[in-house]
């Protein structure tokens, strides 16, 4: 049976009939018909009113397409399920019931379809299966996509997350601490009220973190004292009131400013405070940074608490933990990430181009939060005043990063703190900052309960992010980095020069292009990205984005100039010189004609930058060009170097991400 595209699509158009429905793939490789196998992509997928909204993305309009749906349940209200449907259905890659219905897609003219499954009586904790088959090549033969498993869930209720700003003034002062002591307990008095679901510690939660015989002894304690308000009775719930987080600031280390030591911290917030709450995930190996998992309803949140101006081994492990909850929206509260100003610039301090060492709040943008679509907010404290930023990232998302310290106003700080509350319904986040500390008229400093820097709504769609990411799988390839599939080993690279033309350089830590009298030219390539093996991406899918990030950092690395990307159509390895190439990488004899990438303009500072790869990927993927890797070719006279995969610093070395 088929069914062809209509024209015209109902929908609820009103956002109080929305219900969501929890997204996940199954299937096993499923590669099904080259050219022919539709992608099913949950966009924002929700029982809307009587009908679950799907997407069905393809390359080509398809003049045939069955959407099959299946129900765990033996009863769909009246009628007996399955509904049979004998002889469909393909062992280990679609579905493994009999369908309950088809439903014709309408089309939008643009290869993108929509279609709406009756659902009328379905009750929360029901289980869909949706696939797509269309038409195979050959007479009698279906092709068929990855499905998706839907599970209809409860409507999320509006739930709060508490920024609390930089407490070090408090700690300091026994005149200021009350307002410490005030602002956990009007969290937790407002628990319930306000449906407060996590609070994150920017960091400076003292003034002198140092150990010793010193008062700043005194200080961790009283910040233990006001942050245990949040445990409640932990001998009656070991997971206190409420999951938190606690970063550390440039005050919190022994030294203030060195992150050589941090004893006092790890004494009072290291990871032996959360040991054995079952929402806390871990820390990293130093125990700077951490790792939480809390939950609005049934819907799940991931956290990461980065320590102040984190090091490379820090977002390294950030990484693993992102990349084993692909599936879960994060937040990202680290010290130090942005200047104060509204739509202002992310911070520059802590940038060390020459090393693996520390990095700025840019660096941690482009190395950690641009790179992982889970992310889509960030807050920091640090500077003084609030900031504001909204950013679209290379994957089409969006991240705001937010900013509030208050320390330098009338009584360290007024008692400010940062209300979040998520909105599902209304598709946002309503900021407010609220203190019970502060009296209109009365008390000295400004009332950040009524201006508009302080209390603004930020869009955020949680279920359609929930759906994007339960509906794409990610696979990423960087040398020596276990993103769930053991440490990659396929990355590979060098650099070419007639200046030594028959020396192999692909072992070195940077690749070089330059069209000086070196005429340096690079290499590099990811293999074995395309397969059936786990952690390889199936052939012929399709890729929705495919993203390289290479590292400039080191010693005149930056360059006006930059450089293009070329498609390799020659083979090559480590072992590749300028000679045995034939006189060096030639574009259209080496190469494909066309450029994939030029970096010119991107690369004039050191830092780490993203490429969309996708067409590149997607032919990969199809098998249209055998994967060679790109050339690195100059496009002046001012050399390019960025990091390789030998580069002793893992999250520096090039790293290709592909969602599909």
């Amino acid at each position: 049976m088929m069914l062809s595209p209509t024209t015209a699509v109902g929908a609820c158009l009103t956002l109080a009939c929305l219900l969501p429905a929890q997204v996940d793939r199954f299937g096993a490789s499923c590669s099904g018909d080259a050219g022919r196998v539709p992608r099913l992509t949950a966009e924002r997928v929700a029982v809307q009113g009587s009908a679950i909204d799907v997407a069905i993305v393809t390359d080509t309009p398809r003049a045939a397409m069955v959407l099959v749906f299946g129900t765990s349940n033996s009863r769909w209200n009246s009628q007996a399920l399955p509904l049979d449907l004998t002889g469909m259905g393909f062992a280990g890659c679609s579905l493994l019931v009999s369908p309950d219905a088809l439903v014709a897609a309408t089309a939008d003219g643009a290869g993108r379809y929509r279609a709406q499954l009756p659902t009328a009586g379905l009750p929360v904790g029901q289980r869909g299966y949706i696939q797509v088959f269309v038409p195979g090549s050959a007479p009698g033969t279906w092709a068929f996509s990855d499905g998706l498993g839907l599970e209809v869930i409860a409507p999320l209720a509006n739930h709060t997350v508490v920024g609390l700003p930089d407490t070090q003034i408090y700690s300091f002062s026994t005149t200021y601490f009350p307002l410490f002591q005030a602002q956990t307990a009007g969290i937790v008095q407002a628990l319930k009220s306000r449906n407060i679901v996590f609070v994150s510690h920017v960091g400076d939660i003292v003034e002198n973190g140092g150990q010793g015989p010193s008062r700043n002894a005194e200080e961790w304690q009283r910040a233990d004292t006001a942050m245990s308000a949040l445990d409640g009775d932990l001998q009656s719930n070991k997971d206190g009131l409420v999951p938190y987080a606690t970063c550390i600031g440039n005050h919190d280390y022994d030294v203030p400013h060195d992150q050589s030591a941090a004893g006092r911290y790890l004494e009072f917030f290291g990871p032996a405070r959360y040991r054995g709450r079952s929402w806390y995930l871990g820390a990293s190996p130093n125990g700077r940074s951490h790792a939480q998992l809390f939950k609005a309803g049934e819907q799940q949140y991931l956290h990461l608490a980065i320590e102040w101006r984190a090091w490379d081994d820090a977002l390294l492990w950030a990484q693993g933990v992102l990349a084993a909850r692909p599936h879960t929206p994060t937040i990202v509260t680290t010290h130090e990430h942005l200047r104060p100003g509204y739509q202002h610039i992310r911070a520059y301090q802590g940038h060390t181009p020459q090393s693996g060492g520390s990095n700025s709040g840019e660096d941690a943008y482009r190395k950690l939060i641009e790179p992982f679509p889970q992310i889509f907010l960030v807050t920091c404290g640090h500077k003084d005043g609030e900031g504001q930023l909204t950013t679209p990232s290379i994957f089409g998302r969006t991240v705001h990063e937010l900013l509030a310290n208050y320390q330098f106003e009338p009584n360290g700080g007024n008692g400010w703190l940062r209300f979040m509350e998520f909105q599902p319904a209304r598709n946002a986040i309503e900021v407010r900052t609220e203190s019970t500390f502060y009296r209109p008229n009365s008390t000295p400093g400004p009332d950040h309960s009524v201006a508009a820097s302080s209390n603004f709504t930020l869009a955020y769609d949680a279920y359609e992010h929930r759906a994007f990411l339960g509906s794409h799988r990610v696979r990423r390839f960087r040398a020596g980095q276990d993103f769930g599939f053991g440490n990659y080993t396929g990355a590979e690279d060098a650099t070419v020069s007639p200046a030594t033309p028959d020396t192999p350089d692909g072992l070195g830590p940077n690749v070089w292009c330059d069209d000086d009298g070196n005429r340096e030219q690079g290499l590099l390539r990811f293999r074995n990205i395309v397969g059936t093996g786990a952690g390889q991406v199936p052939p012929r899918v399709r890729v929705f984005r495919a993203i390289l990030t290479l590292t400039t950092e080191g010693s005149g690395v930056e360059s006006v100039d930059g450089g293009k990307l070329y498609a390799m159509t020659s083979d090559w390895n480590g072992a590749s010189t300028f000679n045995s190439l034939g006189g060096g990488v030639r574009i259209g004899v080496n190469t494909l004609g066309g450029f994939d990438v030029d970096s010119k303009g991107r690369v004039t500072a050191t830092g780490t930058w993203s490429f969309d790869v996708t067409a590149r990927v997607q032919a990969w993927v199809d098998g249209s060009i055998p994967n060679h890797g790109w050339a690195v070719i100059a496009s002046g006279g001012d050399a390019w170097g960025v990091r390789s995969a030998e580069w002793g610093t893992i999250v520096e070395r090039p790293m290709l991400t592909i969602v599909y």
